[in-house]
């Protein structure tokens, strides 16, 4: 039987190149989604650089000898929410000096 990997290229914010991870099976990411990696330098943010696909075992061994990557592939541990907030400053007219 096939095994087969899920994984996403990622790309870190402040930088041009993408990593390859792995990514829990019951998760599909999407193009653009901002996402938490473990990577060797702790939990870092980036973003999915193409949809999450499947490899097979030879398909991702070529893959990683191609980016000079190692095995096992990090993960992917999360996904990240931007939000925005937005705050009121509010000048009172009964605080004015005169």
């Amino acid at each position: 039987m096939t095994k087969f990997v899920h994984c996403v290229f990622v790309k870190h914010d402040g930088s041009d190149k993408k990593y390859i991870f792995c990514v829990d099976d019951m998760k599909n990411l999407k193009k653009g989604q901002r996402v938490l990696c473990d990577t060797k330098r702790g939990e870092v943010e980036g973003i999915c650089v193409c949809d999450s696909f499947y490899l097979n075992k030879s398909a991702l061994v070529a893959i990683v000898q191609c980016l000079n990557a190692y095995l096992p592939l990090k993960r992917v541990v999360g996904t990240v929410e931007l939000q925005t907030t937005v705050a009121h400053i509010i000048h009172r007219f009964d605080e004015l000096p005169f």
